[in-house]
């Protein structure tokens, strides 16, 4: 199942799946602040295999500074 870690934390399961909607929905975009504590979040779980989908109308853009955050 897919969850928001940033409104529910990592999942303890070895593999994940992560959706993230938008803050306020899919119209939505993430700022800066909430793109820093995500990759502070996926860091924190980097013994699991993830993956993050970002499903909101900025969906590019917020995937391109989540790994720029990320150092990838």
């Amino acid at each position: 199942a897919a969850r928001d870690p940033l409104q529910h934390g990592l999942s303890k399961r070895p593999a994940a799946y992560y959706r993230l909607p938008g803050p306020a929905g899919h119209k939505s975009r993430y700022e800066d602040p909430a793109i820093e504590r995500l990759a502070d979040i996926a860091r924190s779980g980097m013994d699991q295999k993830a993956t993050y989908v970002f499903t909101n109308v900025d969906m590019f853009s917020d995937a391109k500074r989540f790994k720029k955050a990320l150092g990838i």
